[in-house]
């Protein structure tokens, strides 16, 4: 698999354009696929936070999904809903071929 490249900006880049323009703080939101990995969790924590208090800045970051009492219930949710039908056999012959992401409850 061949990886893109980063479309950037850097986010050290960023923080450092930030100072420039004077601001003393900035705000990073980690997106896509990956947002929730600890390798980039501890990129940001640790890494970018000492970056930015290095240049005088003071980081933040937003909650992330796995940190989320929301998502959490949810997962559980989800989990409840599969194992209800997975254990029940006339539940699992209501969800029709092609129409398991659709039909209400069915996970299989």
């Amino acid at each position: 698999m061949r990886l893109a490249a980063w479309p950037g900006p850097a986010v050290e880049d960023t923080i450092l354009e930030l100072r420039a323009q004077g601001q003393n703080g900035g705000f990073v939101q980690a997106i896509g696929l990956l947002c929730d990995q600890v390798e980039v969790l501890y990129d940001i924590d640790t890494g970018f936070r000492r970056f930015a208090q290095k240049h005088s800045m003071r980081p933040g970051r937003a909650e992330s999904l796995n940190e989320s009492l929301i998502a959490a219930l949810a997962a559980m949710a989800g989990a409840r809903a599969y194992l209800k039908i997975a254990s029940a056999p006339e539940e699992r012959e209501s969800c029709v071929k092609g129409q398991r992401l659709r039909a209400r409850g069915c996970f299989l």
